[in-house]
């Protein structure tokens, strides 16, 4: 297992923010600690994230119950501001699930959050082929919203990870 801390510094002290334990990557034995510093205090007049949700339609191939799905939104400067992981419930043939809310970890900008990126994995036991649609919704303290989507994904045992651009 990797083990990521988040860290801000404010005032010229250091405080611990969220905790945030990733799985390695197969084949690591040790765990992997990776140290992110970030100023905690927005842009003056920008509006940062408060909530993030994320809805799925599977298309043609289900995800079995037992496949866990990690989602991850990075900003632009690729600190993690949002996630989720879990191995959820089965995902049946032509049908909705969710919205699920993901973890909001750094109150990202507005601008920040637009020019990040939005990765899915999926960490099969075993054989899985998951096709699928999915919709995230990202909520900023003044009330506004922003959307990313993608339709036709595919993931499965040989194909794991993909990343988009939140607004291409």
């Amino acid at each position: 297992m990797r083990i990521i801390q988040i860290i801000a510094s404010l005032s010229g002290l250091l405080s611990l923010g969220n905790t945030l334990v990733v799985p390695s990557e197969a084949g690591h034995k040790n765990s992997d600690i990776i140290v992110a510093t970030r100023d905690i205090l927005p842009r003056a007049g920008e509006a940062t994230l408060t909530a993030v949700s994320i809805t799925f339609h599977t298309n043609d191939e289900d995800k079995d119950g037992d496949s866990h799905l990690t989602i991850t939104l990075k900003d632009s400067v690729k600190t993690i501001s949002a996630t989720i992981d879990s191995d959820f419930v089965h995902f049946d043939d032509d049908h909705n699930y969710g919205p699920y809310n993901l973890d909001v970890f750094y109150p990202s900008t507005r601008s920040e959050v637009r020019a990040g990126t939005v990765t899915l994995r999926l960490d099969p036991k075993g054989h899985d082929t998951w096709r699928f649609n999915w919709q995230m919704t990202m909520t900023f303290s003044d009330g506004t919203r922003m959307r990313a989507q993608a339709a036709g994904v595919e993931l499965s045992q040989d194909h794991r990870e993909k990343t988009w651009s939140v607004v291409g």
